[in-house]
Formats: C-alpha cells, sequence, structure tokens
C-alpha cells in the first residue's frame, strides 16, 4: 500500500501530520498531485471550529497541481494536465440538484470539511470540477485562482459593467487585494481598498494599480466619498457596516467574507439608500476560464501577496503565522510535495 503525507485536523486547532493510503478514484473521479495550496480564511475559520467540518479531515481547498491519475469515464482531461480547483461541489441528490439548480444545493461536498481536501500530496475529486490552466502559469499562482475566479463572480453578481464607477474593497488580505486588483486592471473601475492593518495596506500601495489606500483606523467618523459597489471581504460586523456606510444610494454591497459571527448592521441605511445586498459563494466554470486567462496575461498580481511556503509538515506552524497575525503575512502556501 503506497502511503501519503497529509495534515489532518483531529480536533479544534489540533492538526496531525499523517502518512494515510493515497486515495482510490472512481471511474468519474481523478486523483491530483498537489503543488501548492493556500491557506485561507476558511481554513482559518474550520480549525478554530468556528465553521462545522467532519473530523478527521484533511484540510485544504484552494489549490493547483498536477492530474496524476483519471477515472475510466473521464476525458475531459488527462494525466499530466496542470490543473486547479477550489470549493465546493453539489450533492447531486437533494431537491435543486433534482430540479437542475446546483448552485442551491445546501448539502454541498466541501473539499477540507466534509470530504478530504488538498493539504495533502495527493487528493481526488469529480472531474468536472477540475479547471486546466496553462503551461506558462505556474502552480504558485494558480493556487490562487479560484479565489480570482470567486471575485469576478462577486462583480458580476451586481451586473459587472464597472468601467468608470467607483468601487470599495473592505479588506485588505489575500482576498481583498485579488479581487481590487479584478476590479481595476480587468473591470476598468476605480477602485478604493480599506483595511486596518499597515503592514498590508502597503502592498496594496506597492500594486501601483489602485487608486486610493485608506487605513480605516485614521479615517474620520463621517467618510464623504461614496461607491457605487462596496465588496466586504472581511467577515464581520464592522466590515459589513463600513460596507453599508459607504455605499452609494442605490448602490450595491456584496458579502464576500466569511463571518464568524451573526453581523449587526445598519437596517435603515439599508432601507434609506435602498441599497442592494448580496451574497457571493464560490464560482462557476465561466469564472474559473477568466480567471486563468487574467492570471496567465499577468493581468492580476499574485506573486506580490505570497509571503510564505511551507512543507506539509509544518502546516500548524504555518496556520500560528496566520492565527498571530504575524506583520507580513498575507497569503501563506502549503507545498505537499517539495
Amino acid at each position: 500500500m503506497v502511503l501519503m503525507k497529509a495534515a489532518v485536523l483531529q480536533g479544534i486547532r489540533e492538526i496531525a501530520i499523517s502518512r494515510i493510503p493515497i486515495p482510490s478514484i472512481n471511474e468519474n473521479e481523478i486523483l491530483v498531485k498537489v503543488m501548492a495550496s493556500g491557506i485561507c480564511g476558511t481554513d482559518s475559520a474550520v480549525l478554530r471550529g468556528e465553521l462545522s467540518s467532519f473530523r478527521p479531515v484533511i484540510m485544504g481547498h484552494e489549490y493547483s497541481g498536477i492530474v496524476w491519475k483519471t477515472g475510466k469515464n473521464v476525458s475531459s482531461v488527462k494525466k499530466g494536465d496542470r490543473v486547479f480547483q477550489g470549493g465546493s461541489w453539489p450533492c447531486g441528490c437533494c431537491e435543486y440538484c433534482k430540479l437542475n439548480e446546483p448552485e442551491k444545493c445546501l448539502n454541498r461536498n466541501a473539499l477540507g470539511r466534509t470530504v478530504n481536501g488538498s493539504f495533502a500530496q495527493y487528493v481526488k475529486v469529480p472531474a468536472d470540477r477540475i479547471n486546466v490552466i496553462p503551461e506558462s502559469v505556474d502552480f504558485a499562482d494558480a493556487q490562487s485562482a479560484y479565489l480570482v475566479a470567486s471575485g469576478i463572480k462577486a462583480i458580476r453578481r451586481s451586473g459587472g459593467d464597472l468601467h468608470g464607477k467607483k468601487v470599495a474593497v473592505v479588506g485588505s488580505g489575500h482576498a481583498g487585494l485579488l479581487i481590487a486588483q479584478t476590479a481595476k486592471q480587468h473591470y476598468n473601475a476605480k477602485v478604493s481598498l480599506f483595511g486596518t492593518r499597515e503592514d498590508r495596506l502597503q502592498v496594496g500601495r506597492g500594486l501601483g494599480c489602485l487608486d486610493s489606500v485608506i487605513n480605516v483606523n485614521k479615517m474620520e467618523d463621517q467618510y464623504n466619498d461614496k461607491y457605487d459597489m462596496v465588496i466586504e471581504a472581511v467577515g464581520n460586523s464592522s466590515a459589513v457596516n463600513l460596507a453599508i456606510q459607504i455605499a452609494k444610494p442605490h448602490g450595491s454591497v456584496i458579502i464576500f467574507g466569511v463571518a464568524k459571527e451573526k453581523a449587526l448592521f445598519p437596517t435603515y441605511d439599508v432601507y434609506y439608500k435602498q441599497l442592494n445586498i448580496l451574497g457571493v459563494r464560490g464560482a462557476g466554470k465561466e469564472h474559473c476560464r477568466e480567471a486563468a486567462l487574467l492570471i496567465e496575461k499577468k493581468i492580476i498580481n499574485i506573486k506580490s501577496l505570497i509571503t510564505h511556503t511551507f512543507p506539509v509538515e509544518e502546516t500548524s506552524k504555518a496556520f500560528d503565522l496566520i492565527e498571530n497575525k504575524e506583520k507580513g503575512t498575507l497569503r501563506v502556501i502549503i507545498a505537499p510535495n517539495d
């Protein structure tokens, strides 16, 4: 029996590095050799027990790698293809799936939560959930492709025509910096980035493409600029409140962040300004194709957001950097096969 190394969540804040059998696949699945898998805010919430998950479970859900084996019914990819994936997929059995409305599925299979994820040397997934990346895109960049795709979906959710419009992104973490670049470089919006951590805001300024970068801690209570679209990419009440505060009347507020708490927000402002409040989760195939193209053309700068890379044996150390909010920490990657 051939074994692989994996970071297995055993309990709240309890990760064990285990040697377990390489997964076997069925006729509709593929086995991917994982080359890079980024730690996302969702992974941190799972680690802390703030998002439900099975235990034990291999963590991780945003990754890139190489197709290592394919099931007999798989024709969309072949061994050796470079691929990326992220997130979850529908159960195929619930009332919405039977109505061919898989986006509404309430029993989704969640990589790194309900099924084994990508903080391992190999991961198995349904072939129809995988996305091919061009040869010119390296694995470190490709592990962020699904998050870029999710940002594209967020922008399209409110219409997608941002040319010349004012967009604010609340949150200067990895997700916020990717979304801000996408809105500016791909959709030609006038983009302002809001955040509380000066080291991350400096990264935003260093990108050289954003119209303004604003430290919320130094912002006046009554902020006068108002935005056509505000994308909240933090996941807490303060960020949601700020997003509502700075949105124009009849503007859109996109909830992108995964909140660990019930958010309290001023419903009167939503009513009075007649705001559109929209939620966004995941991305579709069309968003993934668009994201791969943006990365291939280097329209989105991912390299400057990657600050640390760890082998799978040091997954706990990687999470400690994030949990302790170590200065200078942004995207942290697990590289299981280095």
